[in-house]
């Protein structure tokens, strides 16, 4: 347990000396960035970073407040549409999948119907063949 404390401790240690690599030797960075694939990390961070700049040096106006509370609101219920559309193609999914299991199933059990009559006319045909050669032979 205390290893993987340890490991933990390390990689989030690593993971903090690579953020402020981003702003210190930001050239570095980005090498560092492509080589192990995370290119975007590097971009988003900063931008998180100018936000919380912006944020931090300059007071929003109550305009500024409404119009930004008024763009969230919007972006969460686009969201919520979103989700309700995924759902119901979901469910739509689903109703047909069960659809489709259902009739797999009705005709798998017509199959073995028709198939049970054809076991049954064999049958009957082979009386019938049977009482023409008992009658052949008399």
């Amino acid at each position: 347990m205390k290893l993987i404390k340890n490991i933990f401790l390390i990689l989030f240690i690593l993971f903090i000396v690579y953020i402020v690599l981003i702003f210190a030797k930001p050239a570095f960075a980005d090498k560092v960035a492509k080589i192990l694939g995370i290119s975007n990390f590097n971009e988003k961070i900063r931008i998180i970073k100018w936000g919380v700049d912006y944020v931090s040096t300059k007071v929003p106006t109550k305009k500024e407040i409404e119009k930004a509370y008024s763009w969230a609101k919007n972006k969460i219920e686009e969201i919520k549409w979103n989700i309700d559309d995924i759902r119901n193609t979901a469910s739509d999914i689903w109703d047909k999948y069960d659809q489709a299991k259902d009739f797999v199933n009705e005709t798998g059990d017509k199959i073995e119907k028709v198939k049970n009559s054809l076991n049954d006319l064999q049958k009957v045909w082979e009386d019938i063949s049977n009482v023409v050669n008992k009658e052949a032979i008399k």
